[in-house]
């Protein structure tokens, strides 16, 4: 029974081949020039997270935000709250 399930659901893998520079290799963090479409995306994603996260970060301290008390941040939260419920 489940050979019959693998051999319907078999799909040809076709193969594609990407140039990056090296930069971008080690960036990513590739280790392999053959890697799946999905590790490749994922790789990426990471590192475009990764990139975002940095940048919040060096908003909230230039700003001061990245200062604020968890107490803090939850009356900033409440008042905002506040402020859409009562316009």
């Amino acid at each position: 029974m489940d050979f019959v399930y693998l051999v319907h659901n078999y799909q040809e893998m076709r193969i594609l081949n990407v140039r990056i520079t090296e930069k971008d290799y080690r960036k990513f963090g590739i280790t392999s020039t053959k890697i799946s479409l999905d590790t490749f995306i994922e790789k990426i994603k990471n590192v475009i997270v990764k990139d975002a996260l940095e940048k919040c970060h060096s908003i909230a301290e230039k700003s001061g935000l990245s200062k604020m008390t968890l107490k803090e941040i939850n009356s900033e939260i409440e008042a905002e709250r506040n402020a859409k419920s009562n316009p």
